[in-house]
């Protein structure tokens, strides 16, 4: 022990670290680490002596420099969120020794020997296809971490095991995957995603406010699907050709009405009219959307769901909203249900004012 004054321990538990070393071995008599008795400290390179065997509950968390940790033969235990946010994280490596943690295959990462599961990994974790499920929190806050490989050989990712990787900007995940937790890919950087068929449960925002995120989800094989799923993402577009609207859990039938009014021609005649229920019970809100959404406009005119009444105000509506190809498919559509006469007045009046604008503009 360098400086006693550097350590604050209590019943062989170290409770707080205080010393400025970039390289630190833990000294000797020390069995245990306390929760967040590393936080915010200067250490880079972490090695546990033999004599630790309990690590408690965010006993490393916000250790924003830390970068290696050694885990000796002794540790027995992990307590939850132990190297949580600590954003340059980029390896561990086990003592041969410990019989219940390794790190197999030159992985770079903390598994659990007996349940095959990956505890924490880094920036330079590379996950063996012998890894049945990631943990919850395994990456959770690493700012280093852009690209991951999910094996096949991963059934399940934990709660927010990929949350707040902010740099994270490909996942590939492989066939053979089944359920993604609770904010697992939280805050992540993702233009893509392509989930496999194999997967059967989305757990409750898994990609919230992944905000760069844009794809097309088949979720025909998706058996439960939370609340918020894709939240806050930039454009994403459920379909589900098979499914009845009334088994997806509220927060995500917007997803699936837009995944609909994209597509609604190709969806079977039972499921078409269970989502034309879905549009007439929520029309107010999606005749909103309707006069900045061309795919909404379209749907609503193919299906006749727009009132006689409707059509002046959705008009104007479009007209300064900008949209210039929901004014002509609202023309089009009062035309063809209304009759000739209806949308020549109804000419008259918007494409007059915009002609107008035009002149004023000049």
């Amino acid at each position: 022990m360098t400086d006693p004054k550097n350590y604050i321990i209590k019943d062989g538990v170290l409770r707080r670290y205080h010393g400025s070393q970039t390289t630190l071995i833990i000294p000797a008599g020390i069995t245990g680490i306390g929760r967040r008795a590393f936080d915010h400290s200067n250490v880079q390179e972490l090695i546990l002596s033999d004599e630790v065997t309990d690590i408690e509950e965010e006993a490393f968390r916000y250790c924003y420099a830390l970068e290696t940790v050694f885990i000796s033969k002794s540790v027995t235990r992990f307590g939850a969120l132990a190297f949580a946010d600590c954003y340059r994280l980029k390896s561990f490596s086990v003592d041969e020794g410990n019989p219940y943690y390794d790190s197999r295959g030159d992985s770079h990462a903390v598994i659990d020997t007996q349940s095959n599961t990956l505890l924490f990994g880094g920036a330079s974790t590379v996950i063996p296809d012998s890894v049945s499920s990631i943990g919850n929190n395994a990456f959770r806050g690493n700012e280093s971490l852009q690209r991951m490989v999910i094996p096949a050989s991963v059934k399940t990712i934990g709660r927010s095991a990929f949350a707040g990787c902010s740099r994270l900007e490909e996942v590939i995940l492989c066939e053979g995957l089944q359920r993604i937790g609770d904010l697992a890919f939280n805050g992540c950087a993702m233009e893509k995603i392509i989930i496999p068929d194999s997967v059967i449960r989305l757990d409750n925002t898994t990609f919230f406010a992944c905000h760069h995120l844009s794809a097309t989800i088949n979720t025909e094989n998706i058996r439960e699907l939370g609340n918020g799923v894709f939240g806050r993402c930039k454009s994403i577009k459920l379909i589900d050709r098979k499914r009845s609207l009334s088994t997806v859990t509220r927060g995500n039938r917007a997803f699936f009405v837009r995944g609909f009014m994209e597509d609604y021609l190709n969806y079977p005649e039972d499921t078409r009219l269970e989502y034309v229920d879905y549009l007439r019970e929520h029309r107010e809100y999606f005749l909103k959307e309707l006069t900045v959404s061309a795919a909404t406009a379209r749907c609503f005119a193919a299906l006749a769901l727009i009132e006689k009444s409707e059509i002046d105000d959705l008009l104007e509506a479009a007209q300064k909203n900008g949209k210039s190809e929901i004014v002509a498919i609202l023309l089009e559509y009062a035309k063809e249900t209304f009759g000739a006469a209806t949308a020549a007045y109804l000419e008259s009046l918007h494409l007059e004012d915009e002609d107008d604008q035009t002149e004023d503009e000049e």
